[in-house]
């Protein structure tokens, strides 16, 4: 994909009751596409926005001298990153501190997707969206589990809890999915102060009713914040523009296989693996809580 084929916009927002703003976005023009990512701090007044920054910076600096080919040049800058936040994590005035991630590299017509944590990333093709990334929250897996509906989840006391954050531990977990583009595609990256607030059917039709891709960002933000506006928010839309009808530029490197979703992640002994061994752990844990409260229930009726 040449230089210019795509049209970015990006826009962040304090929200209407936060004080202040822990989201943070990077944008980074490359030769034949981009590198493009947000990241939703935590860790309360002084140390959340400072864990997106430090995240972002982290990850543009070591991509950018880093000489390997990708997906693993992207892999090894999001390593860096997260041990840039987990060790200014360490100190006493940014203990518990941490950041999302959500990675977009675009090189040629294809996509790299890396996610650690609650932001998202859509693809909206042909008029319908589609979540690539899975959400690393204890809600996203209850509705996983068919436990709870995404309804539910908006509204849930336990909707911000993460069962993980880049900075929580030394060996970076996370997701990585690759996407075959086409042109007229958009991808969308956003964190929960979007997504949290408006159904997914909601950010489907704002992105199929607005024109430009400035207006997609704008509106977006409008639309999360009249909804509540309770969290940071923040969106970059991609546009793959069409400039003159031909095939998509010859591959310069070797493609993963599967176009609609290579999912990588670093279990628990630090090995990586492909799958979704992450998503089993939490069901099995899940799954002896929910027996160990039907035992407790049993016990406590009558006559038994």
């Amino acid at each position: 994909m040449k230089p210019g084929a795509l049209n970015v916009s990006y826009l962040t927002d304090q929200g209407r009751i936060r004080n202040l703003n822990e989201d943070a976005i990077l944008t980074l023009t490359l030769p034949y596409g981009g590198l493009y990512a947000v990241a939703d701090g935590m860790g309360g007044h002084r140390s959340g926005d400072y864990a997106s920054q430090l995240a972002l910076k982290e990850l543009q600096q070591n991509y950018a001298k880093d000489k390997s080919s990708n997906p693993h040049r992207l892999l090894q800058a999001i390593e860096a990153a997260n041990q840039a936040v987990y060790q200014a994590s360490r100190a006493p005035d940014k203990r518990g501190m941490g950041t999302t991630l959500t990675t977009v590299l675009i090189e040629h017509n294809y996509a790299w997707i890396a996610n650690i944590g609650d932001s998202r990333a859509y693809l909206f093709r042909d008029g319908h969206m589609t979540q690539i990334t899975r959400d690393h929250s204890w809600v996203a897996e209850q509705v996983r589990a068919g436990i709870i509906t995404e309804e539910e989840a908006l509204k849930h006391t336990m909707r911000n809890v993460l069962i993980n954050a880049m900075g929580s531990s030394r060996d970076v977990k996370l997701d990585l999915y690759m996407q075959e583009l086409e042109y007229g595609d958009l991808l969308l990256i956003c964190t929960d102060g979007i997504h949290g607030m408006l159904m997914d059917t909601q950010i489907e039709q704002v992105l199929k009713t607005s024109q430009f891709t400035e207006d997609r960002v704008k509106n977006l933000v409008h639309e999360a914040n009249e909804a509540g506006g309770i969290d940071n928010i923040s969106a970059i839309v991609i546009e793959v523009q069409k400039l003159r009808p031909q095939k998509p530029p010859v591959k310069a490197y070797t493609v993963p296989q599967n176009p609609q979703g290579i999912q990588y992640y670093y279990d628990l002994f630090g090995t990586r693996q492909q799958g979704n061994l992450l998503w089993l752990w939490v069901m099995l844990v899940g799954l002896v809580l929910l027996f160990i409260e039907v035992m407790v229930l049993t016990r406590q009726m009558p006559g038994t």
